[in-house]
């Protein structure tokens, strides 16, 4: 093995290296579509229904 060159080690596992490279890929958009999901007033305000006129705390400054 320490004979062989890059090529051969692509050729051998190609198959495995293009599925890995696939589940990696799937992966990382679910991730990333799940971090840029927006996020409702009920999920930042603990699962609670806000009214119209109430404040919530978020960090230092008010939101409303």
């Amino acid at each position: 093995m320490p004979n062989e060159g890059r090529d051969a080690f692509i050729s051998r596992y190609r198959r495995t290296l293009g599925l890995g490279g696939w589940l990696a890929g799937v992966a990382l958009t679910v991730v990333f579509y799940n971090v840029t999901l927006p996020r409702t007033a009920a999920a930042t305000s603990g699962g609670r229904e806000l009214t119209d006129d109430e404040t919530i705390q978020v960090g230092a400054l008010p939101v409303t």
